[in-house]
């Protein structure tokens, strides 16, 4: 089997990509009843709220490696981190993380994650010395915008930027009038 990502020969039986590191298969998280997903939105955002770096916010995707290297959407910049430390993947129920086999292992409101561990908002993840904080990604339960409601970016009104807009062309005009009255 061949990496989806480099290309590179994968071993039968191997959980990652020797090469790249991309993980090969997905577990499914087992729901033990302790810790169950509660995070029903598609979207998440994890901030650091402790070590490196702290206060960089990271959003999650479909799936997102958290380590020391380049190339992981989650780099943190902690010497007891690894460089492929865990990966967290969205399910259908939520968003679950997956120690790679790290050296200092990944714990979940302090509790090590042995398998594949579900995360939901308020939960706290320690790897390394950092610590890593779950939240709701931004616009994951903010309403639709109706048709009805155009916005530009950064959610200025078009309302707003005609207002700005007639209200420097009228004291424009103004100024021109008293110009025109003070020469003429």
């Amino acid at each position: 089997m061949n990496c989806v990502r480099c290309l590179s020969t994968i071993a039968p039986g191997a959980k990652f990509c020797g090469n790249c590191g991309l993980v090969v298969a997905q577990p499914v998280p087992v729901e033990t009843g302790e810790h169950e997903p509660t995070y029903l939105h598609d979207r998440m955002v994890l901030e650091l709220s402790a070590g490196p770096g702290a206060g960089q916010r990271f959003p999650v995707g479909a799936v997102a490696r958290v380590g020391r290297a380049n190339g992981n959407e989650i780099q943190l910049f902690d010497a007891e981190v690894s460089r492929l430390h865990a990966v967290i993947y969205k399910y259908d129920q939520g968003f679950a993380i997956v120690d790679q086999d790290s050296a200092n292992g990944t714990y979940v409101n302090g509790v090590k994650a042995t398998g594949p561990t579900w995360i939901n908002p308020g939960d706290k993840i320690t790897v390394g010395r950092s610590q890593l904080l779950v939240s709701p990604g931004i616009g994951a339960a903010a309403p639709a915008r109706s048709e009805q409601e155009p916005s530009l970016g950064g959610g200025l009104s078009p309302w707003l930027i005609l207002g700005v807009v007639a209200g420097g062309g009228f004291l424009l005009l103004a100024g021109a009038v008293f110009v025109y009255l003070l020469f003429f």
